[in-house]
């Protein structure tokens, strides 16, 4: 549990995916609820909490992409290139595509492979696959149609969608 906020170490590429998907349900989904009462809660304090919950969110990504660059031997810095457009997307494939060290480096011994976290990475990989090819092919999709449904009744009360 200690090595979830640490910023030493390493990590592999399907521990940092899984990680990536734990953070997104662990802090995403919270900020989605709380946008949903977003009727219900003063504005100023669903704001506070929506940025509480965003700074959290940011911390617990940027300890996870340190610790990745650490797996292939590059400094915390490098991880400013996801701030810079279009480099960010070639820097998260780098990194969730970059084979670590597979020797000790400088940031310590090769991470350990643990099953739950190449579990719930390939979990990851597929969820990313699936969205990417929702976001290309949204048409020829075949849970496009369900998902504008969905969306369309939960803003607006009924399933019609024309």
């Amino acid at each position: 549990m200690r090595e979830l906020f640490t910023f030493k170490g390493r990590l592999g590429r399907l521990a940092y995916l899984a990680r990536l998907l734990m953070g997104f349900i662990v802090f995403v989904v919270p900020a989605l609820l709380l946008a949903t009462l977003s009727n219900q809660l003063p504005r100023f304090w669903l704001l506070l909490l929506l940025l509480a919950v965003v700074l959290l969110f940011l911390t617990y990504f940027i300890q996870v992409s340190v610790r990745r660059l650490h797996d292939v031997n590059l400094r915390a810095w490098w991880l400013l290139l996801v701030v810079v457009p279009f480099v960010d997307l070639a820097m998260v494939a780098y990194m969730v595509l970059k084979k670590g060290s597979v020797t000790e480096n400088k940031y310590g011994e090769p991470p350990t492979k643990r099953k739950w976290e190449q579990y719930a990475g390939l979990l990851a990989c597929i969820v990313l696959l699936v969205y990417i090819f929702q976001f290309i092919l949204p048409e020829q999709a075949p849970l496009y149609s369900s998902i504008k449904t969905l969306t369309h009744t939960l803003m607006h009360g009924h399933s019609d969608t024309h």
